[in-house]
Protein backbone atom coordinates (compact mmCIF):
# COMPACT_ATOMS: atom_id res chain seq x y z
CA UNK A 1 0.00 0.00 0.00
CA UNK A 2 1.27 3.39 -0.77
CA UNK A 3 1.45 6.31 1.99
CA UNK A 4 0.59 9.42 1.58
CA UNK A 5 1.85 11.93 4.40
CA UNK A 6 -0.30 13.59 6.54
CA UNK A 7 1.64 16.76 6.32
CA UNK A 8 1.48 16.46 2.35
CA UNK A 9 -0.98 18.80 1.07
CA UNK A 10 -0.61 19.79 -2.92
CA UNK A 11 -1.91 22.77 -4.57
CA UNK A 12 -2.89 24.14 -7.84
CA UNK A 13 -0.12 23.61 -10.19
CA UNK A 14 2.25 21.32 -8.25
CA UNK A 15 3.38 17.88 -10.20
CA UNK A 16 3.12 14.63 -9.00
CA UNK A 17 4.67 11.21 -10.15
CA UNK A 18 2.30 8.25 -10.10
CA UNK A 19 2.84 5.06 -11.30
CA UNK A 20 5.98 6.52 -13.10
CA UNK A 21 3.58 8.98 -14.97
CA UNK A 22 4.13 12.92 -14.19
CA UNK A 23 0.48 14.76 -13.88
CA UNK A 24 0.22 18.18 -12.98
CA UNK A 25 -2.38 19.14 -10.19
CA UNK A 26 -5.15 21.18 -11.88
CA UNK A 27 -7.28 21.99 -9.16
CA UNK A 28 -7.97 20.49 -5.30
CA UNK A 29 -10.99 20.18 -3.13
CA UNK A 30 -11.93 19.47 0.58
CA UNK A 31 -15.05 17.76 0.94
CA UNK A 32 -17.16 15.92 3.79
CA UNK A 33 -18.67 12.76 2.84
CA UNK A 34 -21.24 11.13 4.90
CA UNK A 35 -21.65 7.47 4.95
CA UNK A 36 -24.96 5.54 5.48
CA UNK A 37 -23.54 5.20 8.97
CA UNK A 38 -24.41 8.34 9.73
CA UNK A 39 -20.41 9.15 10.24
CA UNK A 40 -18.77 12.16 8.14
CA UNK A 41 -15.51 11.85 6.82
CA UNK A 42 -12.88 14.40 5.06
CA UNK A 43 -12.57 14.26 1.68
CA UNK A 44 -9.60 15.79 -0.09
CA UNK A 45 -9.30 15.42 -4.05
CA UNK A 46 -6.64 16.13 -6.78
CA UNK A 47 -8.10 16.81 -10.02
CA UNK A 48 -5.21 16.16 -12.44
CA UNK A 49 -4.46 16.96 -16.12
CA UNK A 50 -5.15 14.01 -18.61
CA UNK A 51 -8.70 13.70 -16.53
CA UNK A 52 -7.35 11.75 -13.65
CA UNK A 53 -8.28 12.21 -9.80
CA UNK A 54 -6.41 11.21 -6.68
CA UNK A 55 -9.23 10.73 -3.74
CA UNK A 56 -7.77 10.81 -0.09
CA UNK A 57 -10.55 9.83 2.33
CA UNK A 58 -9.43 9.09 5.82
CA UNK A 59 -5.58 8.75 4.58
CA UNK A 60 -6.79 6.12 1.95
CA UNK A 61 -5.35 6.74 -1.07
CA UNK A 62 -7.80 6.03 -4.46
CA UNK A 63 -6.08 6.80 -7.90
CA UNK A 64 -8.28 6.42 -11.17
CA UNK A 65 -10.36 8.39 -13.87
CA UNK A 66 -14.34 9.07 -14.06
CA UNK A 67 -15.20 7.18 -17.10
CA UNK A 68 -18.40 7.67 -18.34
CA UNK A 69 -19.75 9.33 -15.39
CA UNK A 70 -18.31 6.35 -13.52
CA UNK A 71 -15.28 6.47 -11.09
CA UNK A 72 -13.01 3.96 -12.21
CA UNK A 73 -9.95 2.79 -9.45
CA UNK A 74 -6.59 2.41 -11.20
CA UNK A 75 -4.26 0.44 -9.25
CA UNK A 76 -1.66 2.49 -7.23
CA UNK A 77 1.78 1.58 -6.89
CA UNK A 78 4.00 4.38 -6.46
CA UNK A 79 3.70 8.32 -5.73
CA UNK A 80 6.49 10.60 -5.74
CA UNK A 81 6.07 14.65 -5.20
CA UNK A 82 7.93 17.04 -7.74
Amino acid sequence: MVEFPKEWWLEKGDEIEINNRRFKIIKTTIDSVCGSDNVCRSEKILYLDKGFIIKIINDKIVFGKNIKDKFEEIKLNSIKIK
